[in-house]
């Protein structure tokens, strides 16, 4: 049996099959507009493609992106970052040959660190315009201001690190709300070290937040820390209704569990004091939990509006490789405007390139990637696939050639279907991998997202019922979006009926709930997998997707 090794996206299908070695991390979140830069070649990064020592990554406006590295590190990018990964090496073991060094080029991260510098401490570095970066098992935040970061409610409170250093320059803040450049930043747990050419070394705990201006400038501990500091993920931020207890002045919302802003001291550049001693205040120390959030904005009933990192997307790139594969497929007509979610039939081979991405299916049927890339793609257990093929010319039995923009969508789901089912009332599958949901329409637009999803089946009474987080994130629209779903749990391919809901954010989508339909099989010995294609009524288009399963 023929064993293929999925690795997501057209980013990765300039690689030869050895790269897959090479591997140090995975994007685990991607809202916006993402890229990573690969020997020189700009792509776009998307949720679940690996990534490699060099990579640089940049996140444009209205975007975020979270990262896991392969040491359980988790960093978060915020919009507007430029990030490198420099090196990035660990074979699971402690012993010295481990590295995690990384540059923060522009923007804004906050990373819980992992295995790596936890023994071998000079063995971690962030490295910024500024300074560098070393930790001791540590949660922080790192900024880079370049003319791009404001003062906030309250501006920016110094004080000055001791007596010696207390003529050192206190950070403007220039007109219009601008902060002086240089790097700013907070430790929420642990302990961090600072140096630059300054030759200075500085280290700051829980609780503490500072600035360095530039390389050759010692750095500035701050008494408070500046609004700045909080990923606001301003395209909710901006259009976020509030809840009545949100009402008004935001400037004390904490820092990671820091300390808010102090309004009643109006610091502006016309009126900053003297650096003065440290000010003892009462510091909350967040809790690093888990759940590890990619924004610290919450919605207008207090929860996260971003993903948390989900470890059960683990899937281990194995194809199915019999004859007789089920083949499910949500298309859209570009010439007709036709499309559908409930296209399924059996008896497919499937073939892969390379670098383990479906380029046909071919049975009674045939479906022919040709030009068009692969995206999002997965597979796992030799049991179940999915890919959208996009931003080219499939071939689709049927339809013939559909030139599809990189906004549009082939979405398919194809795997070994199951031939018997658990005799069980309540078995629960999680989410495995999906592609990012598309538009029905020629000027379709980017920016969905799957986020979250679970079935549960009762296969007692064969029914199911489910759903999936949705996200929308793109200029002048975001929103958070739940489809919930129902409908048979048998053999063969089911029907599935949802209704999606706008949950949180602004955009004029689902506001009350849009239907929706799809088609559901279960996959692999006794149901191991399962696999849903969708699509549901947004207004003027339709969005769909595919969403694959595991218990």
């Amino acid at each position: 049996m023929p064993l293929f090794r999925i690795l997501s996206g057209f980013l990765l299908s300039l690689m030869a099959a050895t790269v897959f070695a090479q591997t140090v991390g995975k994007a685990i979140l991607v809202i916006g507009n993402v890229v990573v830069i690969r020997s020189g070649v700009e792509l776009p990064l998307n949720r679940n493609d690996v990534l490699q020592s060099g990579d640089v990554i940049k996140t444009m406006q209205l975007s975020n992106a979270q990262i896991r590295m392969n040491d359980e590190s988790l960093i978060a990018l915020r919009p507007g970052t430029e990030f490198k990964i420099d090196e990035f090496r660990f074979d699971g073991k402690q012993d010295g040959s481990e590295r995690g060094f990384f540059s923060l080029i522009k923007g804004g991260l906050r990373t819980v660190t992992g295995a790596v510098g936890r023994a071998n401490r000079e063995n971690y570095k962030v490295t910024t315009p500024s300074a560098t970066i070393g930790i001791r098992g540590t949660h922080y935040t790192l900024v880079h201001c370049q003319d791009d970061c404001d003062s906030g409610a309250g501006g920016v409170k110094l004080a000055s690190l001791n007596i010696a250093q207390s003529d050192a320059p206190t950070p403007a803040i220039n007109g219009g709300g601008r902060i002086q450049n240089g790097t700013y930043g907070g430790v929420q747990q642990g302990v961090i070290t600072l140096t630059n050419e300054s030759k200075v070394l500085n280290q700051f705990g829980a609780g503490d937040f500072f600035f360095v201006s530039d390389s050759n400038s010692p750095p500035q501990r701050l008494i408070a820390p500046p609004e700045f500091l909080r990923d606001r993920l301003e395209s909710r931020a901006r259009n976020q209704p509030k809840s009545p207890g949100q009402q008004g002045d935001n400037s004390q919302a904490n820092v990671g569990g820091g300390v808010g802003n102090n309004n009643n001291n109006n610091n502006n550049a016309n009126n900053l004091q003297p650096p003065v001693a440290p000010v003892a205040m009462p510091v909350a120390v967040a809790k690093v939990e888990t759940e590890f959030k990619a924004s610290e904005d919450k919605n207008n009933v207090g929860e996260p509006l971003v993903i948390t990192d989900d470890k059960t997307l683990k899937a281990d790139g194995v194809y199915p490789a019999t004859t007789n594969l089920a083949l499910m497929s949500a298309e859209y007509n570009t010439g007709g405007g036709y499309h559908n979610a409930y296209n399924s039939s059996t008896g497919f081979t499937l073939t892969a390139d390379s670098n383990g991405l479906v380029t046909a299916l071919t049975g009674g049927d045939g479906y022919y990637r040709n030009d068009a890339k692969a995206k999002e793609a997965g597979a796992d257990g030799g049991v179940i696939a999915w890919a959208r093929w996009t931003d080219g010319t499939p071939t689709l039995y049927g339809w013939g050639n559909q030139t599809l923009t990189q906004n549009q969508g082939f979405h398919l789901i194809v795997g070994e279907l199951s031939t018997t089912l658990p005799a069980q009332n309540a078995v629960t599958f999680n989410l495995l991998g999906a592609t990012q949901p598309t538009e029905t329409r020629a000027g379709a637009l980017g920016g969905w997202s799957v986020t979250s999803g679970s079935i549960v089946a009762n296969f007692l009474s064969s029914t199911l019922t489910g759903n999936l987080g949705l996200n929308l994130s793109r200029s002048g629209e975001a929103g958070s979006f739940t489809m919930n779903f129902s409908g048979g749990a048998t053999t063969g391919f089911n029907g599935v009926y949802s209704t999606v809901t706008r949950t949180a954010g602004t955009a004029d989508l689902c506001v009350s709930s849009c239907a929706g339909s799809g088609t559901l099989m279960f996959a692999g010995p006794n149901a191991t997998h399962a696999g849903m294609i969708y699509e549901f009524n947004a207004g003027a288009y339709y969005v769909q997707g595919a969403a694959a399963f595991k218990r």
